[in-house]
Formats: structure tokens, sequence, C-alpha cells
């Protein structure tokens, strides 16, 4: 038709309805009975209707103004009434679709989130008046659902804009938000428009790059020397080496609500030196390569370099076993076996860097990689079946702890947590112990391995410098620096120095109690992450939201249990851990595992197979999802669930107020 032009919008590969241009001349040279008859015989199917782009928004925008018209004589009018405007353009676009059953904005990226490549999607079903909103995962599955009954979800399901997410991720460069429409069958796309709200962060912290540094809360003093140690034996000699002036007064590492982040910029600044993309997932979607580069796990450099590493492994080892205890009652004494603890401490970190960082990022073990936990997990049967006392295992492994930080009491303290686990051993299944202590006896080589001595040559050094720091605390009391013994975890290192050197600081025992509630209220609350489907942080009381009625993941270890909910997000929850319940996890500690086993389901926040409960979970079989974002903030302490590990999902049946 004359001055009527079918066109396929860029790029062509997108799913966009049939589309028309048509000209100035060819709306007023029609009779208006002509105009309706022959954009009549344009459309497409019985059931239709028009959308009219009527022009920039506003001045110098991309988005269209559309109007969405029921009848060809609509159109017809609104383009007569667009076209004789002093204003009006010489040229309009419409387009034809079958009957609307839905309508919403598809988010390449979440449009408030710059750390998160989540997709968004937002829209109405039917006549509905209520907006609705499901997240998709990356790869296209389902993350997040709004509602109990979600239309999008249930109506169109996840799949269709999973297609429609990788299709305009292949088409365009940046984040878009596409308008959709929705007809029953398929998803047509209306327009795309780049997303303006994402500017390229200038900074970025992430909290599980620390590669298992830290996998819970963090004592104030052991931040300070563990971050330090990793600081000024690692990230500055390697980036003096590597010419990184920039970063040479920026902070590799920084502790947000007791937890241990690392600076993203290094990150960034390695992967680049290297070539090697291995961490990306770490960095921000707008900090990660783009074309044929490695994403993926290294296989890590030759055996010379491992040989090496082992090496200084072996010789650290060797220190910290010859390491003389130093007398109580002398103050120098107790002063350089700080000193001499904190130069091993730097050089473990130039090793655990190098490790984690460059030789093996990414790498999962086939096994489990920390020995001291092993050893613990082989002895579990003995201690069930009656063949030891729990003071014999307890002798057996009494350095062990919750984690590596001082703060933690060993097992030779015999504190809460080790007398809940010991007080019903029999309850936990004997099939699962028995698995989990054959997996346990499968030894670990290769870069894995060699992180799993790190790992728990860590922790050693963590209680030497324990029973230290006690000694320490002592005679800091007597002197009444200090109001108890403990609180010397919480001081700063200068702030320890100034008490040590007798100084006198006003309010310091106030300050010090501040830091123990606010530390212990971090423990319970778990990492400052969002909520996935909020702008904010999940910071209700202990850190959690209301129940989500459905949370959604990936299936991990197949099964089907019910159980009661408990959350755990640091070693100061381990005496609330039931035998039989589901419990939720954002990271595991190794030192956790034996309280694991009597669990009846595990979800897990990551997709991380170096996590000790990913492997736990496959070893001895226990239901698992993993994968779920925000699941410390998704499900509450106490509520009863169903969980469905084959579908990858959690449904609340009861909530504690139920009870």
């Amino acid at each position: 038709m004359e001055g009527i032009e079918q066109v396929t919008p860029e790029p062509a590969r997108l799913p966009w309805p049939a589309t028309w241009r048509i000209t100035r001349e060819a709306v007023t040279d029609r009779a208006p009975e002509e105009l309706v008859e022959q954009l009549g015989q344009l459309a497409v199917g019985e059931e239709h209707y028009w959308v009219l782009h009527q022009g920039p928004v506003n001045p110098g925008s991309l988005r269209q103004a559309l109007a969405n018209l029921d009848s060809d004589a609509a159109l017809a009018a609104a383009l007569r009434q667009l076209m004789t405007r002093t204003d009006g353009p010489d040229q309009a676009v419409f387009q034809c679709l079958p009957a609307q059953r839905a309508a919403g904005i598809l988010f390449t990226r979440h449009p408030l989130r710059p750390d998160l490549d989540h997709a968004v999607v937002e829209g109405r079903a039917g006549d509905s008046v209520e907006q609705e909103r499901i997240i998709l995962h990356p790869d296209g599955q389902l993350a997040f659902q709004s509602g109990e009954q979600n239309r999008l979800a249930e109506e169109i399901g996840a799949e269709p804009f999973a297609e429609l997410l990788g299709a305009m991720i292949a088409a365009f460069p940046g984040p878009r938000a596409g308008e959709w429409v929705w007809d029953g069958n398929r998803l047509w796309l209306i327009q795309a428009l780049p997303v303006g709200t994402l500017p390229e962060p200038r900074e970025a912290w992430t909290r599980r790059a620390g590669l298992g540094f830290s996998a819970q809360s963090i004592s104030p003093l052991w931040y300070t020397l563990m971050g330090r140690w990793l600081k000024t034996a690692f990230w500055r000699p390697l980036g003096a080496r590597l010419g990184w002036q920039e970063l040479a007064r920026v902070e590799p590492y920084r502790r947000i609500h007791s937890h241990l982040y690392t600076n993203s910029q290094f990150l960034r600044t390695l992967q680049e030196s290297s070539g090697q993309w291995a961490l990306a997932w770490a960095l921000p979607p707008a900090w990660r390569p783009t074309g044929s580069v490695t994403t993926q796990p290294q296989a890590g450099a030759g055996a010379l370099a491992r040989a090496f590493s082992a090496l200084a492994l072996a010789r650290l080892e060797r220190r910290l076993q010859r390491w003389p205890a130093p007398d109580a009652s002398d103050d120098q004494a107790l002063w350089l076996a700080l000193m001499a603890l904190d130069r091993l401490g730097e050089s473990l970190a130039a090793v655990e860097g190098r490790l984690a960082y460059q030789r093996a990022p990414g790498i999962a073990a086939d096994g489990l990689a920390d020995r001291q936990v092993a050893a613990l997990l082989r002895d579990l049967p003995a201690l069930v079946a009656g063949q030891i006392t729990p003071d014999t295992l307890i002798d057996r492994h009494g350095s062990l702890a919750a984690g590596a930080d001082p703060v933690w009491p060993r097992f030779a303290e015999r504190g809460q947590d080790l007398q809940a686990l010991l007080a019903s051993p029999a309850a936990q299944p004997a099939a699962i112990i028995e698995r989990v202590a054959s997996a346990a006896s499968q030894p670990v080589h290769g870069w894995p391995g060699l992180r799993g001595r790190a790992a728990a040559l860590r922790r050693r050094l963590g209680g030497a410098l324990r029973a230290v720091l006690r000694q320490m605390a002592r005679h800091l009391v007597a002197r009444q620096l200090l109001k108890h013994p403990d609180d010397v975890f919480f001081l700063y290192f200068d702030e320890l120095w100034q008490c040590w050197q007798g100084q006198q600081r006003p309010g310091l025992g106030e300050l010090i109690g501040e830091r123990k509630v606010r530390y212990l209220s971090d423990a319970h609350a778990g990492p400052a992450d969002w909520i996935l489907d909020q702008v904010g942080y999940g910071a209700s009381a202990l850190g959690q939201s209301s129940n989500r009625d459905l949370v959604r993941g990936y299936a991990l270890v197949s099964g089907q249990v019910q159980g009661r909910v408990q959350r755990l997000l640091s070693g100061w929850q381990l005496n609330q851990v039931q035998p039989g319940d589901v419990l939720v996890l954002d990271q595991c500690d190794p030192g956790w595992l034996p309280w694991l086993l009597g669990a009846s389901a595990l979800v897990i926040s990551h997709r991380d197979g170096s996590d000790p409960a990913v492997w736990l979970a496959r070893a001895a079989g226990i239901p698992a999802i993993w994968g779920v974002i925000d699941a410390t903030h998704s499900l509450v302490d106490g509520s009863e669930v169903s969980l469905n590990a084959d579908q990858g999902q959690v449904s609340v049946l009861s909530h504690p107020a139920d009870s």
C-alpha cells in the first residue's frame, strides 16, 4: 500500500510483532473509511489490537510513548490526530499484536542493584491491577516470585522470559529494559531501551571472594591481624612487583557488619594482569570481561610450583610445632611470643594468598581438604558405637574449633557447642556417619590439598594465639585495664599495644561492651546481604525477613524431607542445631561439619563447589539445594518447611507463631 511499509525493527532476531511505518501523506490523503479498511487488511488475526509509537516521551529520549488501541478505527483516528498536529511527525510506526493476556517490562540486569546480574520481570496478568515480579538467575532459572499466587510465574513461567532474556543479552551490549506482551502462547517485544540507572561502580566489596579466610563473623582483633597479614605479605608485594600504583594506598579488605569483605578492585587488577578471569564472578557485572576470555577455574601452575608451596607449608608447620609456650608470668616473654606468632601469620598469609587468588582460584576439591576436620569425622563412628569416650575424642582433637579466629573456644575448653554435639551422638544416623567417615578417609591432593593444609594451619595458629592472648588478658584484668579476659578479642591491635604498655583509655570498657553486642548481633544476623527483591538490607531482628512461602534454588542432592528451619550463620549458633533440622547456611566453616551430620536437609545460598557443606551433602547423601541467593532472609528460624531437592524448592508449611 502506498505510504505504508512493513519494517523489521533492529536487531531483527528479537521477537518483534508485525510492524509498519506510515507517512503523513498516507494518513491525510486517505478518507477515514479508506484508512480503516486498509489497516484492517494489515491486521494479524481476527482478535488483535494495535500499538502506536507516538514519538519520544521527552525531548531527546529514546523511549517511545505508546498508545494501545483496540480497533482499526481507533488506530486510524489516533494516526489522523497525530499527523494533523502542527508539530506532528512526518511518519509513524505502529504494530499489530494478538489479544493481550499479560504485559510488563523485563530488565536484563537488576535495575537497582549494579552488583547483581539477575534479570527482573515486572508486569500484570489479565485484568489484574496488582503489579507482580519474578526474578531470574543469570541462567534463566526462577529465583524469586512475589506473592503466594504469582500469575506471571504460573501462567507464563520462567522459560519464555529466559528465552527473551537470552535473545536480548545476545542482541545488545549493555543492560536493557524491554517492554513485553504475552498473547497466551508467546512473548512479543515492543521496545527495548538502555538502562541508564546502572552506572559502572567506582568501588565494589565482595564477601565470598574471601575464599575461605572467613566464612562467618570476625572479631576486631583477628581482623586487624589477618587482614594486615594478607595485605602486607601478599597484596602489597604483588602490587609492587606488577606495578599497581593506583592501588598502593587502597585497602584490600574491610570489616562490614563484622564480616570480612574483599576489595574487588584488587581482584579485577589481578585478573587483568594475568589474563585469566576465574574470579570474574566476584566482580560487579560492569567490571566483568567481554569477548573470549578464560572465566573458568584454572588448573593452576605446574608440579614445581606445587612442590614449592608444599615445602613452604611444611616449614611453617614445623615452626608452629616447635614454637615454645611462653612463661605466663613474664610480660616480655608473652609479648615476644605474640610477635613470633604474628610473623608466622604473615608468612602463612603469603602462601595462602598465592594459593587462593593465583594458583587455584575456584578449583573445588573432590574430597574434604581440611585434614584436622577429616580426622574428627573418621573418629565419629567409634564414638557413636561406644568404642571411644567423649574424653578420648576431645583429647585427640582438642585444638579444633568452630573457626580459626582466636575468639572461638577450642574443643579442649569443652564449650557449649561441643557439649551439645556430644550429648546425643546416637541421634545422628549411623549410616550417614559411616558414609561421611569413609569419604573423609580419601586423601585430597594437588592445589585443593595444599589449601586444606593451609586452612588447618591457620586454625592451629589461631589456637596458639588464643592461648597467648588469654594469658595476656589475665594480666590486663589484674591491672584493671580490662574487665573480662574475653575483652582482649574485641581490641584492635593498636589498642592491645596501648593496654599492654599500661596506657589507660577512658571509656574503653563501654566501647568493648558495644563491640561485643554488635559482634554477636552480626553473628546471628549473618552477613550484610541485600534481599533479592528489595532495595535494602534484610535487617529486621537478627537479620531476618518474614518467610517467603516458596523459596527456589537448584538441586544439589536429591530427596524430599520435612523439618524445622534453623539458620546456621556462625559458630555461636551450633548449640541451637537439633537432629532433623533443615539447616540454612550462607557459608560453612569446616569445623561445623560434625553438627551438620544430623541435618535432615541443607539449604545453601551459593553455588561454590569448594564449600565444606557441599562436600558433606554429597558425601552423606543429605538432601540439599543451593543457589538460593538470599536464603538467610527468606526462611525464619523455627518454621516448619517441606523441601523438595529434586525441584530445588522449599515450601513453608507453618510459621513459628503458628506453633
